[in-house]
């Protein structure tokens, strides 16, 4: 559950299409964040099969891997679940500032748990 100070080289853009290409629906809960130094919270507004966005101030650099913890309706465990900030919207250039995550070490049951409860809900076509 810590920020990790690596980063990956910004070679790569990521385009609109390759945000959008899961299945994506919506999903609001506490994301937990940390680091040494501090702990924050953001709140997820959707999700899909290869990650979700965080809605938060403290954004991170593109590339940056974060470890975060959120749950699920389920009543299983928390998740804890290492991602990579693939993008970023600040607070100048939207209402919603914040971070899209990318799922990179997804265990087999996380994953069952994450396309269960994406099957049992209404796909998100757009955000509003």
């Amino acid at each position: 559950m810590s920020i990790v100070g690596r980063t990956q080289s910004a070679e790569d853009t990521v385009s609109w299409a390759e945000r959008r290409e899961k299945t994506r629906v919506r999903f609001v809960t506490q994301v937990h964040l940390s680091s040494d130094s501090n702990f924050y919270t953001g709140f997820s507004n959707n999700v899909s099969e290869g990650g979700l966005f965080v809605a938060t101030h403290l954004l991170r650099e593109r590339g940056t891997l974060i470890d975060i913890e959120f749950s699920l309706p389920d009543g299983g465990p928390p998740l804890r679940i290492e991602t990579e900030v693939r993008w970023t919207c600040d607070a100048y250039a939207s209402e919603r500032p914040g971070m899209g995550l990318q799922f990179r070490k997804l265990d087999a049951e996380d994953r069952r748990r994450i396309e269960a409860f994406i099957t049992s809900r209404e796909t998100l076509f757009y955000e509003d």
